[in-house]
């Protein structure tokens, strides 16, 4: 029984990702944040992204989102795969991609002063006139009572035939204060450098900051949503990042 289960869920995952991918953004200004911490047999199916608001056209309504799938094989080895998607203020939605993550855990968990990890993805274009881009990310967390702090420290290269120099370098903050086991709020920060050839001072980076809540519904459906203001001239007034995560254990 219990296999006939978990052979349903996985082939229910399957579809929704395939449906995501060829249904329904990657220049990720805002991005999730990850935590370090594997979990061995943990499997997630899981949507994320954002979408913009300005006055200006040009900065508002756009969009990228990810769907996934994730499997932690090993307590030190996590490996997604699905799509990206993107919607420009004057395109409709597409699908602009598959992906692959892979996220390393370095050591157990609370063995040191603060856990850390590393991503390392592949991002592949379907589009022609759209590179791949290589990321990878240093992952960090810090827990202090009932205080998470996580950090991500980025590059994304671009390779290929229409790759544009680089890297892009990214930063992503959040300090959450856990009210309870299963809710916690805090503030995130979301910030785009750009690439060291540009040369871009704060005004032209995309830069945010805003409030954030993180959440899980009967153990298994897990949340976050933040709400962001551009802080830079570069960002666009406001935006809004959402993660849903529906979890399970193998």
């Amino acid at each position: 029984m219990m296999r006939f289960i978990t052979k349903k869920y996985f082939l229910a995952g399957i579809t929704f990702v395939f449906w995501a991918i060829f249904s329904v953004p990657a220049a990720w200004a805002i991005d999730k944040i990850d935590s370090p911490d594997v979990e061995k047999g943990e499997l997630d199916f899981e949507y994320s992204g954002y979408r913009t608001f300005d006055n200006a056209a040009d900065k508002n309504n756009l969009q990228d989102s990810e769907a996934l799938i994730a499997y932690a094989p090993t307590d030190r080895w996590e490996i997604d795969a699905g799509g990206y998607f993107s919607r420009e203020p004057d395109q409709s939605f597409r699908a602009d991609g598959v992906l692959v993550e892979n996220i390393f855990q370095f050591f157990e968990k609370g063995s040191h002063w603060a856990d850390s990890g590393v991503m390392i993805a592949l991002n592949d274009s379907t589009h022609s006139a759209l590179a791949t881009t290589v990321e990878t990310k240093l992952l960090l967390e810090k827990d202090v009572g009932k205080f998470i702090n996580i950090a991500n420290l980025g590059l994304e290269q671009e390779v290929g035939a229409h790759a544009s120099g680089g890297p892009d370098r990214t930063f992503q903050w959040n300090t959450q204060y856990a009210f309870r086991d299963d809710f916690a709020a805090g503030v995130e920060v979301q910030s785009d450098f750009g690439q060291p050839n540009e040369g871009l001072d704060f005004s032209k980076e995309q830069q945010y900051i805003g409030p954030a809540v993180y959440g899980n519904i009967l153990d298994h459906f897990h949340y976050e949503v933040a709400y962001l203001a551009g802080v830079s001239s570069a960002s666009s007034d406001s935006a809004v990042r959402f993660l849903f995560q529906y979890q399970m254990h193998l």
